[in-house]
C-alpha cells in the first residue's frame, strides 16, 4: 500500500458539490447481503411550480464491487399532484404509472468505498394541484444479481418556490501573502419573497480567510457556509464580502479560484444532513460576530426561522458566481527523489519505502483537476524480487514500477511507496533508479525549480557494508 504522509486539505468539501442541494437523507441507510453494498436514497424537497427536482441515490461498499444487471425501483405514496419521471443518468427508467418508475441497466454496476451516485436518477414533479407543506415517501428498491435486494424509503415535502441568483464573475490579480475580498451578492430573480438565503464556499487551498463570522460554518478554519435570516424581496438584491488572503505557499505565477452557490436556507440544512450521512460536515459556527448582507431597502430580518419556512429554488442554474485570482510573481517548487539504503543476506525480506517530497517553497495544489502531480519509476536492484508492490504501483514492460500520486503536495510534504523485497543474491552495491517526473506521456508537475534531485536509489547492501 502506499504510505501518503500529509493529509489533503479539506479533503471532505469536495463532496458539497457533489450532492444535490435539494436532498437530505434523514433515513438510515439501508446494507443488502452478499458483497455488502449500502443505498441510500435522499430525502427530496420538491417545489411548487412544476420545476423537477432530482432525486439520486448513492451506492456504497467497504471493498470495490461489481454487480451484474442492475435493477432499481422507485414508488411515490401519499402525496396529490407529485409524479415520477426519469432524469438524467446511466441506466434506462420507463413509468409504470405516474408515481412508479422501473429502472434497469445491462452494464456492470460498481461501487466502492468512495461511493457511486448517477445511476437511475429520477425526476419529481409538483403539479397544480401540489399543496406546499404536504409530504409523503418515496420507496426504492434496489436489486442485483449477486446481491440481495435492499429497500430503502425516503421523505419528499412540497415546498415554496423561490428564485435565487449569484452575483457576477470577478477577476483580480495579487501577490502570494496577498489580501482580498470575495464578493457576496445576491438577487432575488423570483416573483416570491425569499425568506433568507444561503451560500456555500468553494475554493482552491490558496484561499486563506482572514475573518470568522457567528452565522457562518468553518472547517478547519476554513469557511464553508453561511446563513443570512434577511428576507429578500423580488428584484431586490443583497451584497456583502468575505475577506481571505493567499497563503504564502501559493505558487505563483498561477491562477487559483473560488466559487460560490446560493441556495435557500433549508436546501442549506438538508445538504448537511445528507453529509452527515457519508460521515462530512459543514463545520462548527464562527467566533465573531454575524455577517451582515447590505442593500435593498425593503430587506429585514426574517420573522420566521429558515426551518419554519421551507423553500427551494426552482432554477439552480443561476445559482454560482466565481472569482478568479492571478497569482503574480515567483514561488515555485522542488521536488526531491526518495531513495532507500538496505541491507541483508540471501533469503532475508526487506523493506524499501521510496517515493518524493515537496522541497517547496510552494505547495502543489492540481487538486481542481485532480490529476496526478508526480509518477515515480522504481527499479529493483540486481539480486532481489518483489514479493509485495504498494497498490498505487504497476511494473511496465521494462520491468520497472510506475506510481502515480496524488493531486496535492504541500511544503514539505511526501508521498512514500514500500516495496517488500526478497534477496536471493548479495549483489555488493546493487543499485535500482528511484526517479520523479522522467519522461511520461502522462499528466505530471513540469515547472521542477531544480531536476537534478529528482533521481534518487534503492541501494542494497552497499559497498563494504556486506561481510
Amino acid at each position: 500500500m502506499s504510505s501518503i504522509h500529509f493529509r489533503r486539505f479539506c479533503a471532505g468539501l469536495a463532496a458539497l458539490s457533489a450532492v444535490a442541494v435539494s436532498a437530505v437523507a434523514t433515513a438510515t441507510p439501508a446494507a443488502a447481503s452478499g458483497p455488502g453494498v449500502t443505498m441510500i436514497v435522499p430525502d427530496t424537497s420538491v417545489a411548487t411550480g412544476g420545476t423537477p427536482a432530482e432525486l439520486k441515490p448513492s451506492w456504497y461498499a467497504d471493498e470495490e464491487v461489481v454487480l451484474q444487471k442492475p435493477r432499481l425501483t422507485y414508488t411515490l405514496t401519499g402525496l396529490e399532484g407529485v409524479t415520477l419521471s426519469t432524469g438524467d443518468g446511466v441506466g434506462q427508467c420507463e413509468n409504470a404509472g405516474p408515481t412508479q418508475l422501473l429502472c434497469s441497466d445491462e452494464f456492470e454496476f460498481s461501487t466502492g468505498p468512495d461511493g457511486m451516485t448517477g445511476w437511475f436518477t429520477a425526476l419529481l414533479t409538483a403539479g397544480e394541484t401540489a399543496v406546499a407543506g404536504a409530504s409523503g415517501t418515496v420507496t426504492a428498491t434496489f436489486e442485483a444479481e449477486g446481491a440481495e435486494p435492499v429497500t430503502q424509503q425516503a421523505a419528499v415535502r412540497v415546498v415554496g418556490a423561490v428564485d435565487l441568483a449569484g452575483g457576477p464573475a470577478v477577476s483580480l490579480s495579487r501577490q502570494p501573502g496577498a489580501a482580498f475580498d470575495v464578493p457576496l451578492v445576491v438577487r432575488n430573480a423570483g416573483r416570491t419573497v425569499a425568506q433568507g438565503a444561503a451560500v456555500i464556499f468553494n475554493r482552491d487551498y490558496s484561499f486563506e480567510g482572514t475573518a470568522q463570522f457567528s452565522n457562518c460554518r468553518y472547517r478547519d478554519g476554513e469557511v464553508t457556509a453561511c446563513v443570512f435570516d434577511q428576507e429578500l424581496q423580488p428584484g431586490a438584491t443583497l451584497r456583502g464580502v468575505m475577506p481571505y488572503k493567499l497563503r504564502t505557499d501559493t505558487y505563483a505565477p498561477g491562477s487559483d479560484s473560488g466559487e460560490l452557490q446560493w441556495l435557500t436556507p433549508a436546501e442549506l440544512e438538508d445538504h448537511e444532513t445528507l453529509l452527515q450521512k457519508s460521515g462530512q460536515t459543514l463545520g462548527v459556527p464562527g467566533t465573531g460576530e454575524a455577517l451582515t448582507l447590505q442593500g435593498a431597502a425593503a430587506a429585514k430580518q426574517s420573522q420566521a426561522g429558515a426551518g419554519e419556512i421551507r423553500q427551494a429554488d426552482t432554477n439552480p442554474d443561476n445559482n454560482w458566481a466565481t472569482v478568479n485570482v492571478r497569482v503574480t510573481g515567483v514561488n515555485g517548487a522542488d521536488l526531491v527523489a526518495i531513495g532507500a539504503e538496505l541491507t541483508g543476506a540471501a533469503g532475508d525480506v526487506v523493506t524499501a519505502e521510496v517515493g518524493v517530497r515537496n522541497a517547496g517553497p510552494a505547495t502543489i495544489d492540481f487538486n481542481r483537476s485532480g490529476e496526478p502531480i508526480s509518477h515515480v519509476a522504481v527499479t529493483i536492484p540486481a539480486g532481489a524480487t518483489v514479493i509485495e508492490a504498494p497498490e498505487a504501483c504497476s511494473p511496465d514492460r521494462s520491468g520497472r514500477y510506475l506510481c502515480f500520486g496524488g493531486s496535492f503536495l504541500p511544503v514539505g510534504g511526501a508521498e512514500t511507496y514500500e516495496f517488500k523485497l526478497r534477496i536471493t543474491t548479495v549483489v555488493p552495491d546493487a543499485r535500482g533508479p528511484v526517479v520523479v517526473n522522467g519522461p511520461c506521456q502522462c499528466s505530471q508537475f513540469t515547472q521542477d525549480t531544480n531536476p537534478s534531485n529528482n533521481t534518487a536509489a534503492i541501494v542494497l547492501n552497499r559497498a563494504g557494508s556486506v561481510t
